[in-house]
């Protein structure tokens, strides 16, 4: 790679979120905090930056602990969860405590509560009532999908979000709401982060090499390693011009060579799944002969709706064929001792014919997943060259 920089500053620090979670359900592992992931996601895809996770189990006086430690280090907090009426759900009350805020009746949360019932004619329990209770000084967020509203909290230059758990809830309140709220406080800041997906590669090569060439103060580089891909991104801070960041971005594309397998904003998906994706869109007749994989890579690609065009089989057939070989050594029972190799070999019809190979350290039963992915990219990469749309 070749270094090509300017020095550059972050004018201000960026605005600074956390994103709390109640739920004991959470806590012992009994439920995935899958609404969490979608919301910081939605946030740094938004240009904001989220600096902390946190879970706590569904007790009063631990939400309020949190609550009181995470606000001391961020600008914003994002709440989700123990909004309902039923009596482990202290959010409200736990939010009231800390910001010793009083809980004052909203009658028209109450209506739309009633009238929720109503319309699916369910008998109304008198602890649904708590559902209507919010801090003082609060913006109420209606809940277009359940019957706990959330509610927005403003503290002077601070502001406390909180949101209902159920992410069929949650997620469309942060979108409609909260994200809107978010960018007109100013919590964005512009950045722009590019992603690339590399296979084959060893993390700490890629990371000393990528940090070399971005050596500014002001830029963040990442590094997220899921075997057999690395995931790397770097942070550009909104005081680079577009030309800037796009100079670097090429500089760093290029340095990664033929390890590079895609490029650009997430998610990047491992490659079998758009290759299943596209063979199922483009209807193309191939046929594998796979000696490699032991069924993994007919696992990865083959679905419902491309069974008819693609066949795992040593028979030659018109269309592409495919040709696996490799991973002597690993089939030999070497574990994980030295290095194996995977070869592929594609033939279009007797038209066009391309040949691959690629090594790679023996970590056992993973580098079926590596020989898989490896031939799922170089099937992509011909397929898309060799069927394309003047083809």
């Amino acid at each position: 790679m070749e270094k090509k920089l300017k020095n550059h500053f972050l004018v201000m620090p960026p605005l600074r979120l956390a994103i709390l979670a109640t739920g004991s359900e959470l806590v012992f592992g009994e439920v995935l905090n899958t609404a969490g992931q979608v919301i910081a996601s939605k946030l740094t895809d938004s240009g904001m930056r989220v600096f902390e996770h946190r879970m706590v189990l569904d007790a009063r006086e631990c939400i309020a602990a949190a609550i009181e430690d995470l606000l001391c280090g961020v600008d914003g907090l994002i709440i989700t969860g123990g909004l309902g009426p039923t009596s482990d759900d202290h959010t409200r009350f736990a939010v009231s405590a800390a910001l010793q805020l009083p809980l004052q009746w909203n009658e028209h949360a109450w209506s739309v509560i009633v009238d929720r019932f109503k319309a699916f004619g369910l008998p109304m329990h008198e602890s649904n009532r708590q559902q209507a209770l919010f801090p003082e000084g609060s913006q109420i967020f209606p809940n277009r999908h359940g019957t706990a509203a959330g509610f927005m909290v403003p503290l002077g230059e601070k502001h406390l979000f909180v949101l209902p758990g159920p992410p069929h809830e949650s997620l469309p309140m942060l979108n409609e709401c909260v994200l809107p709220l978010l960018l007109e406080k100013g919590y964005a800041t512009d950045s722009l982060i590019h992603h690339w997906q590399l296979l084959g590669v060893v993390e700490g090569d890629v990371a000393a090499e990528v940090d070399r060439v971005a050596l500014a103060p002001d830029l963040e580089t990442g590094y997220r390693w899921c075997y057999p891909y690395l995931y790397v991104k770097v942070r550009f801070p909104a005081t680079w011009s577009k030309q800037e960041s796009q100079a670097l971005i090429s500089v760093i594309g290029k340095g990664f060579g033929d390890s590079l397998i895609a490029a650009g904003q997430p998610p990047l998906e491992p490659v079998s799944v758009r290759l299943r994706r596209y063979l199922s869109e483009k209807k193309i007749p191939i046929a594998v002969d796979d000696q490699v994989t032991g069924g993994l890579l007919s696992s990865l690609i083959l679905a419902p709706e491309n069974k008819a065009f693609v066949a795992f089989t040593s028979s030659v057939m018109p269309g592409l064929r495919v040709v696996l070989r490799g991973l002597e050594h690993y089939w030999a029972g070497s574990g994980f001792r030295g290095k194996d190799s995977v070869r592929v070999w594609m033939n279009l019809d007797n038209t066009r014919e391309k040949q691959v190979t690629a090594s790679m350290s023996l970590r056992g039963d993973e580098v079926r997943l590596f020989a898989s992915e490896f031939a799922a990219f170089q099937i992509f990469q011909c397929l898309q060259s060799w069927f394309s749309s003047d083809h």
